[in-house]
């Protein structure tokens, strides 16, 4: 996320990097991804906030590389039951990645090279700091990721 102007907090919830996710039974993708296969398959993007999709895309600006986009999403709900149903990949951060394997039949893979991990973070404006409410809030979520 951009720098937030002044006046406004932060706190680091957790730390999260990359996976790929496939079908269970992808018919070419064995246990380990490498690059050019990477680069051969068919993805989906998810161009949702949050889902590190503009980190992707630099990192393989940086590398000279890309990958051929057959579907873009601008949602997550319903990407675990079409990776499923399919042979398309799609990168995703780690978290949502153990999430989709709960719920359809992928599994997760580390990518071929590595993408930069980022943080996920709480914000709120100063005039909430003291706010006990907003307080109690801040610290249920923090909580949260705690315990993960």
């Amino acid at each position: 996320m951009p720098e937030l102007d002044a006046g406004f907090y932060q706190q680091k919830l957790f730390q999260d990097g990359f996976a790929c996710v496939v079908w269970r039974q992808h018919p070419r993708i064995d246990a380990k991804l490498s690059e050019s296969r990477f680069r051969s398959e068919r993805h989906v993007v998810l161009t949702a906030p949050g889902t590190g999709n503009e980190i992707v895309e630099q990192e393989l600006k940086r590398r000279g590389s890309q990958r051929k986009v057959a579907l873009s999403l601008p949602t997550l709900p319903g990407v675990g039951n079409l990776l499923a149903n399919t042979d398309l990949i799609a990168t995703v951060p780690q978290r949502v990645a153990q999430t989709l394997m709960k719920i359809a039949r992928v599994r997760a893979l580390a990518p071929p090279f590595r993408f930069p991990d980022f943080a996920i973070k709480q914000h709120w404006h100063e005039r909430y700091q003291q706010d006990s409410a907003n307080r109690w809030l801040r610290s249920t979520v923090a909580g949260l990721f705690l315990e993960i």
